[in-house]
């Protein structure tokens, strides 16, 4: 085998994807970015073609996505290749149909993590962003019931539900959720953002999540996407910024891509930039899309030109290509953006 091509700030392959099984959800989460018009599946020959290169070459995770996960048809059988292949399967879900049968079959078929959708320790706080609040709480108790030891929380972070982060971290504990993940809001399918924490806000959850990894049992971690978040938690007089490298913030091009629902890749959920190559190897080392990514630091935009944490941060590229129709590192919505000088 010909020795891995080098990237510049990117691994020679991906070692993490998604996969978009489905536009089907019975959800309405105010906050959903999908397109859940046309319910369609992942065709599931072109899955396992995907995850057959990947594991051939070094992908380690794969994380399963929608719409609602569990309405795609053939989701054990996706999982089942998974664990054959080697490959960590990860499975997103808001606990709707979820039962003890469903947790069962789940286990069974060799899922690595289960993250559920919850944005609230209240129905009243959850809702402002999420749908299925009921859902969510059912499914933590069969996981917890099953004695899964490896149930995660998907944590968005807004406006709404900073606040309740610490209350979040208790209902992690008495489920018994292994890791709660804190997640950045990114823009609405209609490309609104309208509810992202105020750096007041941002300051505070940055004081709760160091607390909480302190105190509670519950492993607090941070998306790459939320990158000024990381960067702000990474801060220190003496040793610089812990933020650093290909994992210090938005990780599409880098370490990771996705499968869109099409059988095209994508650099992330995020960037709709679909290209259609046979194999992730051929994508990973033609595609503009990616090359335009992995040199995006180069001409940095206001505010993060001249940001204090801009050498340890790449936020979301989706928020400002979104928002502002611009591909490049200039996040316009960041709530820390010029609190620490340059």
């Amino acid at each position: 085998m010909a020795a891995p091509r080098e990237f510049r700030d990117a691994l020679p392959f991906p070692v993490q994807m998604s996969f978009e099984l489905t536009t089907k959800c019975p959800l309405r989460c105010p906050q959903c970015y999908c397109s859940l018009e046309h319910g369609e599946d992942l065709d599931f020959g072109r899955a396992v073609e995907v995850l057959k290169d990947g594991a051939e070459h070094g992908l380690l995770t794969v994380n399963l996505s929608g719409g609602e996960t569990m309405l795609y048809p053939r989701i054990y059988d996706l999982l089942e290749e998974c664990a054959k292949l080697g490959v960590s399967g990860n499975i997103a879900i808001s606990g709707y149909g979820v039962d003890k049968a469903v947790v069962r079959r789940l286990i069974e078929a060799g899922v690595n993590a289960i993250f559920v959708s919850l944005n609230g320790s209240t129905e009243e706080i959850n809702a402002h962003t999420r749908d299925g609040y009921g859902y969510a709480l059912n499914a933590l108790e069969l996981l917890q019931e099953a004695d899964f030891p490896r149930t995660a929380v998907n944590f968005v972070a807004h406006d709404a539900n900073c606040d309740d982060f610490l209350n979040m971290v208790d209902l992690c504990d008495r489920y018994g959720v292994s890791h709660l993940v804190v997640m950045a809001a990114k823009p609405t399918s209609k490309h609104e953002l309208d509810t992202v924490p105020d750096a007041e806000q941002t300051v505070r959850l940055v004081k709760d999540i160091k607390q909480a990894q302190l105190h509670s049992k519950v492993n607090i971690g941070v998306e790459n996407c939320y990158s000024p978040l990381k960067a702000w938690l990474g801060r220190s007089f003496l040793f610089g910024n812990a933020n650093t490298g290909i994992q210090k913030g938005c990780s599409a091009g880098r370490s990771m891509m996705s499968l869109d629902v099409n059988g095209d890749f994508t650099p992330c959920r995020q960037l709709m930039f679909p290209e259609k190559f046979k194999t992730i190897g051929e994508y990973w080392a033609r595609s503009e899309t990616l090359n335009e990514i992995r040199n995006i630091e180069d001409s940095p935009g206001q505010p993060c030109k001249d940001c204090g944490l801009g050498r340890y941060c790449l936020s979301c590229l989706a928020v400002n290509y979104k928002i502002e129709g611009k591909l490049m590192k200039c996040n316009t919505r960041c709530p820390v953006a010029g609190i620490v000088p340059a």
